[in-house]
């Protein structure tokens, strides 16, 4: 992955740099007003390939989780993005030696290059490769590749470099907004369930209560003993409600007995609801770390979620699949569905399901069209495969 230039270029007149420098700027000021890091990495790609004229453009970061691992997180044109599952070890291939010593690297010629190793679908003549730095700290290698010989120059280096500066730093932005909107959303769902135990379950629990010495008190009068039994019902109803949405805030089956009994028991209570959820287990299912099913849990609650609020429909379909390399979860309705256009901005609960992804490298598709209803797959990698470099 990477960018490949369409045409080899010498060293440019003064003029002609003081216009690539510029350019370098004007990219940077585009690419750091966005916070949206699965918005940010395939724009950014687009951005430099358009504006240097590059065939390709891919950005490797290093894996949130693993950190001796790069994976290819973008790459223009899009098509050419590998699985999330594709991993390269850090100091092997161009790449990796990048990502482990933080200094560039330039082979216009792979022959001749003792650490190249060729990749997947590739036939690549030419490399270069920058490192992604904020503070000292390498978290990722913007790619550039070429099928001919002798593509890039020294000159390519520095500008390349401004960019991966730039870039870097809205990458860390993406994420930080990311990560800050993840902890808002922790700390008053902790807030929101020690307020219901703390105060509304003791409130209805008192209430209940205090209806029992009521009815104690009162005459054996029908009508009177009929409204204190609705009144018991009510508040039972209630107290079950309350209940139950404190423990999807705080699910503790989730760090008990795991992913697939958690989200047969969420299955469960929204059935209760009147949503009919399917529960579909493909491949053996087994423990997960403790960030990726929790990830993975809080998708699959946000889209039966929505499921429930705006498909118009009775039914759902959850789909868990465990393969050696991945975990994937897939919710899928029929119901009315929705046109999502690329530059669409992301809603709370979309963005809320991108964080979660990127928090541990997983790859969030959804598909929705009008009357078609909606498709939403979470893929969470579980085995490296190993590559020269994505």
């Amino acid at each position: 992955m990477g960018m490949a230039a369409k045409s080899a270029r010498p060293s440019r007149p003064g003029s002609l740099a003081a216009e690539r420098l510029q350019l370098v700027l004007e990219l940077g000021r585009r690419v750091t007003s966005i916070l949206d890091l699965d918005a940010l990495l395939p724009e950014a790609c687009r951005l430099i390939a358009e504006a240097f004229a590059y065939d390709v453009v891919g950005i490797n970061l290093v894996d949130p989780l693993e950190q001796r691992w790069l994976y290819q997180a973008a790459a223009h044109p899009p098509e050419l993005t590998l699985p999330r599952s594709f991993r390269v070890p850090l100091g092997r291939g161009l790449t990796g030696w990048v990502a482990r010593h933080g200094r560039p690297r330039l082979a216009n010629d792979v022959a001749d290059e003792p650490l190249y190793l060729s990749g997947p679908g590739r036939n690549t003549r030419s490399e270069l490769d920058v490192p992604l730095k904020v503070g000292g700290r390498t978290i990722g290698v913007l790619n550039v590749e070429s099928e001919r010989v002798n593509a890039f120059s020294e000159d390519d280096v520095p500008y390349l470099e401004g960019l991966a500066s730039q870039l870097a730093q809205a990458i860390e932005n993406a994420r930080l907004a990311a990560h800050s909107r993840q902890l808002a959303a922790a700390e008053e769902r902790a807030r929101l369930a020690r307020d219901l135990h703390d105060e509304t379950v003791q409130a209805l629990v008192a209430i209940r209560r205090q209806l029992d010495l009521l009815e104690l008190d009162l005459d054996e009068r029908a009508r009177a003993v009929e409204r204190l039994e609705a009144l018991h019902a009510l508040v039972d109803r209630t107290l079950e409600g309350v209940r139950r949405l404190s423990r999807n805030l705080r699910p503790a089956v989730l760090e008990d007995l795991g992913l697939v009994a958690a989200l047969r028991a969420h299955a469960d209570e929204l059935a209760r609801l009147g949503l009919r959820v399917e529960v579909a287990i493909v491949g053996a299912p087994r423990r997960l770390p403790a960030p990726a099913e929790h990830a993975a849990y809080r998708v699959a609650q946000e889209a039966l979620s929505n499921v429930a609020r705006h498909a118009g429909v009775a039914e759902a379909r959850l789909e868990l699949t465990f393969a050696a390399e991945e975990l994937a979860v897939t919710v899928e309705d029929r119901g009315a569905g929705a046109t999502l256009s690329p530059g669409q901005s992301a809603g709370q609960g979309l963005a809320g399901m991108r964080d979660r992804a990127a928090e541990i490298g997983a790859d969030l598709q959804v598909c929705s069209a009008p009357g078609a209803g909606t498709t939403v797959r979470l893929a969470v990698p579980l085995k490296l495969t190993l590559v020269d470099r994505l």
